[in-house]
């Protein structure tokens, strides 16, 4: 999608040091590119649009100087997560405001590939979905690499809905299509073997059979959907999850059913972040599902990166993740090589 050309140095530390670079034009050119028309964009209002500010500011100032978000065991999802928060807001390390910010936690990311075998199959799909979506955005090689690597190492024997995404994003991303299409398929398989009756695993289901079937053959799984009752999101074990993969699920279907989610759920979102001044944050308390399994062993800065993370990726200005659009719609948009933009970076 975008190129970068690669100017070696002998020192090789600094993977994203930008000697030219077009933000304005990046950022207008992805998301007129990326931006489904089939519906218009469910937060398009100035009180959203200022929620997403407030959250990107304070999640860039809750970054480690390392790059990193949280600690210990959670610091690869959490960086994962809070990284795709910004790219789903076009923030790419090209950006005025937040490229440092993005830059930071792609370095962080890279630098966990050299020494990932010992990995969970959550962080592992989280990381391979943040580095294809920064690929699908950026063109960097370095990310190609290392997207590849752990590409490799997706176990889509116990598939979870980060699994999906992971796939998606490959196949999209031009990362690694072929592997992408063939987990997907998969997917389709051992996914549907092993997801519950949860509001999480039949929305993610339903993405699932949207991305690789297409046409009416998922309607039996929206009507499952609709039986669940997207209103009962807060119930259950993954409810800051579910209202992620509900938001994205019923944004792709459309019609009625994504009207009725936008008009109760963005709303309440709003109203639910916690503000000051400049900066607004999430927490599981915020938003009504405090003690729950999902945020279990997280410190309580933890818990607020997470939650803000994915209330940021319901909240996307843009429609720029690949994750947003249908393989379908990206094979009838040939890229058209003459609109490509040139970064040159220093390795």
């Amino acid at each position: 999608m975008r190129k970068a050309n690669n100017e070696l140095t002998s020192s090789g530390a600094h993977p994203f040091e930008m000697k030219t670079i077009l933000p304005i034009l990046i950022i207008a050119t992805l998301a007129s590119s990326c931006t489904s028309d089939r519906m218009p964009i469910p937060e398009g209002t100035v009180r959203t649009w200022s929620a997403s500010s407030r959250g990107l500011s304070w999640l860039a100032r809750a970054q480690r100087a390392d790059g990193y978000w949280g600690t210990d065991d959670r610091r690869m999802a959490l960086t994962s997560l809070a990284t795709l928060a910004f790219l789903a807001h076009g923030e790419t390390p090209a950006s005025n405001d937040y490229g440092k910010t993005v830059e930071n936690g792609l370095r962080a990311l890279l630098g966990a590939t050299q020494e990932s075998s010992h990995l969970s199959p959550v962080d592992r799909s989280l990381l391979t979905w943040c580095l294809a979506e920064a690929y699908g955005l950026t063109g960097l090689p370095i990310l190609l690499d290392a997207v590849r690597k752990e590409n490799a190492l997706l176990d889509t024997g116990s598939p979870s809905s980060w699994n999906i995404f992971a796939a998606h994003a490959l196949y999209l991303s031009g990362a690694d299509p072929a592997a992408g299409k063939r987990m997907l398929s998969e997917l389709t398989t051992t996914y549907a073997a092993q997801a519950d009756g949860t509001l999480l695993g039949q929305a993610a289901q339903l993405l699932l059979m949207m991305w690789t079937v297409g046409g009416e053959q998922f309607a039996p799984y929206l009507e499952r959907l609709r039986r669940q009752d997207p209103a009962n999101w807060r119930h259950g074990t993954t409810p800051l999850q579910t209202a992620f993969v509900l938001s994205l699920a019923l944004y792709q279907v459309g019609g009625k059913d994504w009207q009725e989610w936008n008009r109760r759920f963005y709303p309440d979102l709003v109203e639910r972040q916690v503000q000051r001044k400049t900066l607004g944050w999430w927490t599981p308390e915020s938003m009504g599902v405090p003690d729950m399994p999902e945020i279990k062993g997280m410190s309580a800065d933890e818990t607020r990166v997470y939650a803000t993370s994915l209330m940021l990726l319901t909240l996307q200005r843009p429609r720029v993740p690949l994750s947003y659009r249908s393989p379908t719609e990206d094979d009838q948009q040939k890229r058209d090589e003459d609109d490509d933009i040139h970064i040159e970076i220093r390795l």
